[in-house]
């Protein structure tokens, strides 16, 4: 639309795209390990499975969206866990979900079995994790004072996401 703005953030994952097949099923990976970054692709096809990721420390976060089944964009995050998810597009709380992500690791992880939407259909899945003066992933609590609570990065940001996760709401 020409009329609107849009803004767009970029993170280079690599120059190829490869086979992995360190987890049960061969996924299609892209990746950067020095910043912490790659995308995977890979059809789990309602399985659980194990997926390898390309990155040599475990995700701090891991943002997944069916390329072909109209699911939300499903968030696993490392200070929630295996059995809680976020939801990127929604304003709606975390949620339990038994095992919905399983064995975030240091070459794979794992996603549940069902028709749950983090394996239905083609899937991408985009993987972070922590990287010293480039990005930090975390969480904390709001105390209520004028000036917040203080969080340090180590840097300063230039782009930060916030997602409440204790009720609904932006």
């Amino acid at each position: 639309n020409n009329s609107i703005d849009y803004v767009a953030w970029c993170w280079k994952a690599g120059d190829t795209t490869v086979a992995n097949n360190d987890g049960s099923i061969t996924t299609q990976v892209r990746a950067n390990p020095e910043a912490g970054f790659s995308i995977v692709t890979a059809s789990p096809s309602n399985n659980a499975v194990s997926m390898g990721h390309g990155l040599n420390t475990a995700p701090s976060i891991i943002v997944s969206k069916s390329r072909t089944v109209g699911y939300d964009w499903n968030v696993f995050h490392a200070s929630l866990g295996g059995n809680e998810i976020m939801r990127l597009n929604t304003n709606a709380t975390k949620q339990t979900s038994s095992n919905y992500w399983n064995n975030v690791g240091a070459s794979t992880f794992s996603v549940a079995a069902g028709n749950n939407a983090n394996n239905s259909g083609d899937m991408v899945y985009y993987c972070w994790h922590d990287v010293p003066g480039l990005q930090k992933f975390g969480k904390y609590s709001g105390n209520a004072q004028q000036n917040g609570a203080y969080v340090e990065l180590g840097f300063r940001p230039a782009l930060l996401w916030l997602k409440r996760t204790d009720s609904t709401g932006n």
